[in-house]
């Protein structure tokens, strides 16, 4: 177990913001991990998770201990003609986990490759790209009591599974629990998702040879045309959620923005395009202290320097305000945020 002290998160979290924690614990092991409520009980409070730190924001120094567990064993639970299922640690890579699954020959996560992070953020964030969801193949989530070390399994059904959210996310309830592993049931059968604008073309151009390789091959162009590398221009990927309004809602923006974007749900609900708001509200590539708009994707707020957390989140909170102001639509933050 390795415990660490006042530790720069700049290496730590995508947008390489120079914070300090109070106390780290990286977790590498079942024997370390059994040992981990009687390490917390000297610990600081209070406890946050941290994987990749790819969707989170640290505004401030965090007084805390943050936890990362890397674990990353996996293993088959179930099999039948058509599917398998498999128990996969928190501490996996999401993205490698998807191309072994692939090198597998399953199917079911190949529209969600190339996201940052790990498989423990999964759950939490219920991830999803061109028109697929953790949700879709999630059978159960893992759990541990981070101060009592009680574990639990809580089924797909009972995750509270939402847009780009979860029990685990929202509810006070599992605050103090860490997800340590994800059981997914993947398909050995190939059903096409391409119904996302983005992939549509698939249809048409390679129907004869059209495969899970091939959608995860063009998800990844995609990604990588829109998106920076947060290796190279720090950033958290989408920092906004799109917004989901009623019908009524929607006919009276329909009335005054007559171009406006959005995508029907289930429940006569809509999902509004948070990029095209934020872009027609003139903040694509504006400048905010140390941060910025990226110039190519409005939903990417990128740090200049070091030093620019505060700069990110005076940004984000100016977008908020604007896009209600112009549109009466409140813009809800994607990652989490320590501030």
């Amino acid at each position: 177990m390795q415990i660490h002290r006042r530790v720069s998160l700049a290496p730590l979290h995508a947008l390489a913001c120079e914070v300090i924690a109070e106390c780290l614990i990286v977790i590498e092991n079942e024997w370390e991990f059994q040992q981990l409520p009687q390490v917390l009980s000297q610990a600081p409070e209070p406890f946050w998770m941290l994987g990749c730190g790819t969707n989170m924001v640290f505004a401030q120094d965090f007084p805390g201990t943050l936890i990362q567990f890397a674990l990353t064993t996996s293993h088959l639970l179930e099999e039948d003609s058509s599917s398998q299922v498999w128990r996969v640690g928190a501490g996996v890579n999401w993205h490698q986990w998807v191309l072994q699954s692939l090198g597998m020959g399953l199917s079911g996560l190949e529209n969600l490759s190339l996201i940052p992070g790990t498989v423990g953020a999964a759950p939490i964030q219920n991830i999803g790209a061109y028109g697929v969801e953790f949700v879709d193949v999630c059978q159960g989530v893992s759990l541990v009591e981070l101060k009592s070390g009680q574990r639990q399994y809580v089924s797909a059904q009972a995750c509270g599974f939402a847009y780009r959210s979860s029990h685990f996310k929202q509810g006070k309830r599992w605050s103090q629990w860490a997800v340590t592993s994800v059981d997914m049931k993947l398909s050995k059968v190939f059903i096409p998702q391409i119904s996302y604008p983005d992939l549509q073309h698939l249809q048409f151009s390679m129907e004869s040879t059209l495969s899970a390789k091939v959608i995860s091959d063009t998800v990844i162009a995609i990604r990588q045309k829109k998106l920076p590398d947060p290796k190279k221009i720090p950033n958290v990927g989408s920092f906004f959620k799109n917004p989901v309004v009623s019908s009524e809602h929607l006919q009276a923006l329909k009335k005054e923005h007559s171009n406006l974007v959005y995508f029907a749900l289930p429940d006569d609900q809509y999902k509004l395009a948070a990029a095209w708001l934020i872009d027609q509200c003139g903040w694509k590539g504006k400048r905010w202290g140390l941060a910025q708009v990226h110039q190519q994707h409005a939903l990417v707020l990128v740090c200049n320097d070091s030093a620019g957390a505060v700069s990110v989140m005076e940004l984000a909170q100016a977008i908020v305000e604007d896009v209600w102001k112009t549109y009466g639509v409140v813009l809800q933050f994607e990652p989490m945020v320590w501030s």
